[in-house]
């Protein structure tokens, strides 16, 4: 097959997205169930460990993320819908230039995902790793212990994002509850799939509204832990919506000021007593 056969023959079959059938999922979601977190936490240097296992459960449910701008960067539905671009990232996979050589009959979806992320001038939109999120629940948040008198807790994420930490929470069994917003239709509706399909429906609440237009007296002191990744201003446009922040607070110290205080006052209002807070990727350094 020459290079515009082999464009037309992707171009025919699809985007490559990750594969959504319930078998697969329920593998992929026991696959993470059974993975040994403990072999990532190093107590002693206070470090969590990198890991992968379950993104591609999350990405499977988050089809629009292909087409999220991070900055100045082209997204990957960028280069799938070029037929330039998609060319030369084909070629690249066919002759063995910066990706592993293939021939054309062999390429699979799994190479296509990568050629589109890693594209020169290309950024996919990050995810949370769920294995590390699931770590954290696993010291921060108590146990069910009638002898030690602790009971599982909820944890709060006020900028859920595209699923890493919801699947974390599903699969530590020291989280009891995990109460998420997120202002983008469609990640939240992605996120309420997820939960549902997995079996956590009754143990999830998700919320579709900006942070700062969320009650804080409703949730005060009524969470185990608060644990996020705040967005990044303007480098990654996760919607078109206006409730998104960067939408509602062009100038960026709005922007500090109208969101980002008042989700980080959210997080710790909701705290209980003795419970913790983490508010990861602190903003300003990602401008």
């Amino acid at each position: 097959m020459n290079l515009k056969e082999v464009h037309d023959d992707w171009k025919k079959r699809g985007f490559p997205y990750y594969p959504t059938s319930r078998i697969w999922r329920d593998n992929i979601f026991q696959q993470l169930v059974n993975f040994r977190r403990d072999t990532l936490i190093d107590r002693k240097n206070k470090i969590i460990g990198q890991s992968a296992h379950g993104l591609n459960l999350a990405w499977s449910y988050m089809e629009h993320a292909w087409g999220i701008k991070c900055g100045k960067m082209k997204t990957p539905m960028e280069v799938w819908n070029s037929e330039e671009h998609l060319k030369k990232g084909l070629a690249k996979i066919l002759s063995g230039t910066f990706f592993p050589k293939k021939l054309a009959h062999k390429i699979t979806e799994s190479d296509m995902r990568t050629m589109l992320k890693r594209y020169s001038g290309t950024q996919k939109v990050s995810n949370f790793r769920p294995t590390a999120a699931a770590a954290m629940y696993d010291i921060f948040v108590d146990k069910d212990s009638p002898l030690e008198g602790t009971t599982a807790g909820t944890v709060w994420d006020p900028s859920m994002g595209y699923g890493g930490r919801l699947l974390g929470a599903m699969c530590s069994k020291k989280v009891s509850k995990y109460i998420g917003i997120d202002p983008s239709i469609k990640t939240h509706n992605a996120n309420i799939k997820m939960s549902e399909t997995l079996g956590f429906k009754d143990k999830v609440e998700l919320i579709n509204l900006p942070a700062e237009d969320v009650d804080i007296d409703k949730y005060k002191k009524s969470v185990n832990f608060s644990f996020t990744s705040p967005p990044y201003f303007v480098k990654e446009e996760y919607a078109d919506e206006e409730t998104q922040s960067f939408k509602r607070y062009s100038q960026y110290q709005d922007w500090i000021d109208k969101f980002l205080k008042k989700m980080i006052l959210l997080q710790y209002s909701s705290l209980k007593n003795k419970s913790y807070n983490l508010a990861l990727s602190v903003s300003y350094l990602c401008l």
